[in-house]
C-alpha cells in the first residue's frame, strides 16, 4: 500500500542522509503500516537541552549532523487508527518491514529497539561505516538512544517475553549483513565504529590462512617435516 507523507514527515527529513531518506520513502510507498517520522535532524542546541532534561546524556547522538552535513538517524513511529502508538509489540512488527525495505534499497540499518542497555523503539540509524561519517561528539563516544521525549527507552520495554525490558538481538540476513559490514564487533582493531569491518577482517584472515597453506605445499615433504620438528623442538625445550 502507498502511504503520502504529511508535511511534517518532510521537515523532519531534511538534513537527514540520503541513504536513510532513501529508506523512508520506500517505507512510505510499501509499508502494510502507516507511520509517522517523529524527528531526523537535531541541533547541537537541542542535544544540550535534552542533556540537561534527562532524555540524553551524549553528545554523540546520530540525529545531530555529522561532518558530512548529514543526520544518520530518524525515529519513526508506527499509527494505529491514525494515531502514534507506544506498545512494542507493534514496533517489534513494524521492525522487520523496515528491515526488508532497508535490504531491499541496499542500505543498512540498526534499530534501537535492538539495544540491550537503553532499548528505542522508534529509533532507526546508519551503522557507523566509512561513508556514513561520524558525528561531532568525541572519538569513540557511545551511541546515544533516540534522546527525544517519548516513553519508548526506558522499563516500558518490558513484555511477558522480556520482563526487564531487554530486548533480544535481532536476527535475519539483514541483522548479519550489517553486523558484517559495520565497523563493530572486532574489539582488537579499535572497538565499535572505529575498527575494521568484521567482513575485511576475515577476508584478510582467509587469505593469510590460504598463504600459509601454499607456503606448506609449496616447500615440500622433506623441508615441511624439518620445519615441523623445529617448531615442535622450540616449544617443547
Amino acid at each position: 500500500m502507498t502511504f503520502s507523507p504529511a508535511i511534517s514527515d518532510e521537515h523532519q527529513l531534511a538534513h537527514v542522509h540520503p541513504d536513510l531518506v532513501k529508506v523512508v520513502r520506500a517505507l512510505f510507498a510499501t509499508s502494510p503500516m502507516p507511520f509517522r517520522v517523529l524527528e531526523g535532524a537535531r541541533t547541537k542546541e537541542q542535544q544540550r537541552k535534552n542533556i540537561e532534561a534527562g532524555v540524553s546524556w551524549t553528545m554523540n547522538s546520530r540525529h545531530i549532523p555529522g561532518r558530512n552535513g548529514y543526520a544518520h538517524a530518524v525515529d519513526l513511529a508506527p499509527l494505529v487508527n491514525g494515531d502514534i502508538t507506544w506498545d512494542w509489540a507493534v514496533y517489534r512488527r513494524f521492525a522487520p518491514i523496515v528491515r526488508a525495505t532497508a535490504a531491499s534499497v541496499g542500505v543498512p540499518l540498526e534499530w534501537g529497539g535492538d539495544w540491550r542497555k537503553t532499548p528505542d523503539a522508534p529509533h532507526w540509524q546508519l551503522p557507523r561505516l566509512p561513508n556514513y561519517a561520524a558525528t561531532s561528539g568525541a572519538l569513540g563516544a557511545p551511541d546515544d538512544w533516540c534522546g527525544a521525549a517519548h516513553p519508548m527507552f526506558d522499563s516500558d520495554a518490558g513484555s511477558p517475553e522480556n520482563p526487564d525490558g531487554l530486548q533480544p538481538p535481532a536476527t535475519g540476513p539483514g541483522k548479519w549483513a550489517a553486523a558484517l559490514f559495520s565497523g563493530g564487533g572486532i574489539g582488537l582493531f579499535g572497538g565499535y565504529g572505529y575498527g575494521l569491518p568484521p567482513i575485511v577482517f576475515l577476508a584478510v584472515a582467509g587469505l593469510a590462512a590460504l598463504a600459509v597453506v601454499a607456503f606448506f605445499i609449496a616447500i615440500g615433504n622433506e623441508r615441511r617435516e624439518r620445519l615441523w620438528d623445529g617448531m615442535v623442538g622450540g616449544l617443547t625445550k
